[in-house]
């Protein structure tokens, strides 16, 4: 009888997508990874057309995690009071605002208002699609979350292509057309079935694991160190190739190669995961991925490195999300704590390699990156000292 509470309440929180919503939802993904991938192919055009510094340019990054970093807290909430369609549709038409305000931006000041804001709703939809997803049926969890964060990656390729074809310096009319589709994309969630958390008795039982806290700041610090690595290599790559005089065309086609390696690796994450298990492929990725950022501070070598470390880091995060389901099931307000975690070091990661930039030059720009990921690897190893629980289910 216990179990069978169990399941009623499962069922209860369960979501479900219906008719074209999981479509739109993968929809959804790719914008975000679209918009996110833009800022890195934009640095040096954007330090041009506004007539400031590289590394002030690299603020547009600061600012877009700086508003992401606020959109967790009413995304967090949001899905707690009212249903997840809903906070995604306000979430979509928070973007096409501030993708539209960014457009319109005469002064560098009103063009990184304009990227907070289309921040703060990427932060709400970060958060809220990789909590849904998380809340989904057992059957099939890993695989949606695998193509969801591979067409995340897919939309990442598609930025720096779309701004070859269109030239960056038309990026007003790149901006526009990307905030009509988050505007078309609001309309095919009416078929996603997710409920408000409310206050989940499962959720609760999440929160007497006594291990509970040390898994989750555990994961909370790896998320942050791992989204520097993850952030700081998407937004600064193409300028490193660039400041060995690589043209702009070369440092946008080294992004896009960048993220079709994410691409490529998220959708084969079944796969993966089926072949080696959670933390051995989390941890594993990590490791070559090291190697390879000590390749990519080789001039030549750089062209290919760049590429195959988004192979590398593909499976990284969505692994990590699966590794903490296995460890603390049910855990939503966790799942949230990570989704902040990703926002900060989605910040501060970038932030700090402007910084550094400034003072040293672009080229310092792999060391910063090996420096993110041995502390990401050595934070996510220090989780293997935990148990799953012998209650976990999904």
């Amino acid at each position: 009888m216990a179990n069978e509470g169990r399941d009623e309440v499962r069922s209860s929180a369960e979501v479900d997508f219906h008719r074209w919503s999981f479509g739109a939802t993968a929809g959804v993904f790719t914008l975000s990874g679209l918009v996110g991938a833009l800022f890195g192919p934009l640095l040096v055009p954007l330090s041009h057309h506004f007539h400031v510094s590289l590394s002030t340019a690299g603020e547009s990054l600061s600012a877009y995690f700086f508003g992401a970093v606020i959109g967790i807290i009413p995304g967090w909430q949001g899905l707690r009071k009212s249903t997840g369609q809903r906070v995604l549709v306000g979430a979509l038409l928070t973007l096409g605002v501030g993708l539209s305000l960014s457009s319109l931006a005469t002064t560098w000041w009103w063009f990184l208002a304009g990227i907070g804001l289309v921040g703060l709703a990427f932060g709400v939809l970060d958060i809220s699609l990789n909590s849904l997803l998380s809340r989904s049926k057992p059957e099939g969890r890993t695989q949606r979350l695998s193509v969801g964060n591979a067409g995340y990656g897919l939309g990442s390729v598609m930025a720096p292509v779309i701004l070859i074809l269109a030239h960056p310096t038309n990026f007003r009319i790149v901006f526009v057309a990307l905030g009509l589709v988050a505007v078309f994309l609001a309309t095919g969630l009416r078929g996603l079935h997710a409920p408000a958390q409310g206050s989940d008795p499962l959720q609760a039982l999440a929160k007497a694991d006594p291990q509970r806290r040390r898994v989750m700041w555990t994961f909370v610090f790896g998320f942050a160190i791992y989204v520097s690595l993850e952030a700081s290599a998407s937004g600064w790559m193409a300028a490193h190739v660039e400041g060995w005089h690589f043209s702009t065309s070369v440092g946008s086609w080294i992004t896009a190669g960048f993220w079709a390696g994410m691409t490529v690796s998220r959708s084969a994450g079944s796969w993966l995961h089926h072949q080696f298990g959670t933390s051995r492929l989390l941890l594993g990725c990590l490791g070559f991925a090291l190697l390879d950022l000590g390749v990519s501070s080789i001039r030549p070598l750089a062209l290919v490195a760049y590429p195959v470390l988004g192979l590398l880091l593909g499976s990284v995060f969505p692994m990590g999300i699966i590794w903490y389901t296995e460890l603390s099931p049910h855990d939503s307000d966790g799942i949230a704590s990570l989704m902040f975690a990703t926002m900060v070091g989605g910040t501060l990661g970038p932030a700090l390699v402007s910084v550094t930039v400034a003072h040293s030059g672009v080229r310092i720009v792999p060391a910063i990156l090996g420096l993110y990921g041995l502390g990401a690897i050595a934070v996510f190893a220090s989780a293997r000292r935990f148990s799953r629980p012998a209650s976990a289910s999904a």
